[in-house]
């Protein structure tokens, strides 16, 4: 009834988990695993350094400005938190449209990740 020899599910699951290593900020746990663990493709091993880079800068920069906003005056600290908003929004949205890109069929659009993947 399930025909289990189908060539497309392998591509198909690497096409799942480049989308959940592109989630914002969950999909950075997936992205450590696949660099930590072998046996990965080189395609995976690009989304996931990109998926880190984006999800450290993101926490240093909320915890930088987290940090300045607790100890300032109060028009400081709305101006800190505000720009917060606006760099959590920003990378989630950055997620998003290299979700958006990796349905596609391409990979992030950095200088060393030009290549297409097979879906």
């Amino acid at each position: 009834m399930f025909n289990n020899d189908d060539p497309l599910k392998e591509n198909k699951l690497k096409f799942l988990k480049l989308l959940i290593i592109l989630l914002p900020i969950i999909g950075c746990l997936p992205a450590f695993l696949t660099l930590y663990q072998g046996g990965s493709t080189s395609e995976e091993k690009k989304v996931s350094r990109v998926s880190l880079s984006l999800g450290i800068s993101w926490l240093v920069a909320y915890i930088l400005l987290w940090t300045g906003a607790v100890n300032t005056s109060d028009l400081v600290t709305f101006r800190l938190m505000y720009l917060n908003g606006l760099i959590t929004s920003g990378y989630f949205i950055v997620c998003v449209l290299f979700m958006f890109g990796v349905w596609r069929g391409k990979l992030p659009n950095f200088p060393q990740l030009k290549h297409k993947i097979k879906k």
